[in-house]
């Protein structure tokens, strides 16, 4: 494994020897993209501002049922806005990992599969 400085952000992102960083221009959101060549899976982080998701709260700790749903509702909407309503099968589940609470969540986006890893830190987003 290599491990990546995220840029201006005090992280660092581990990803296998043999991928090839691919150019950000590729997206608007992501601070970090690199996958296999030929590409065949591709992994990626983004760090945004939390204000920009206003139905997230400012920590996911010892969140309701209820209240995950509401975010996970709203948070499926956006993704059904930024994938042109091709998005299917979504679905989540609310855990922790490494000690910090998160969500994990998949979808498909034909031919694709995404799956996600969300977490709250210092007022933002944060997603790989």
């Amino acid at each position: 494994m290599r491990q990546v400085a995220l840029s201006n952000t005090g992280y660092t992102y581990s990803v296998p020897e043999y991928f090839v960083d691919v150019p950000l221009i590729t997206s608007s959101k992501h601070i970090f993209l690199s996958g296999d060549a030929p590409i065949n899976f591709i992994t990626g982080v983004m760090i945004e501002p939390l204000s920009k998701y206003p139905y997230f709260p400012i920590t996911l700790s010892k969140l309701e049922h209820e209240e995950q749903e509401k975010i996970m509702l709203e948070l499926k909407a956006t993704i059904i806005q930024d994938t042109h309503k091709r998005m299917q099968n979504f679905h989540y589940f609310y855990t922790n990992i490494a000690g910090q609470p998160c969500f994990i969540y998949d979808f498909d986006d034909a031919p694709l599969h995404n799956r996600s890893y969300l977490f709250v830190k210092n007022n933002e987003l944060i997603s790989f």
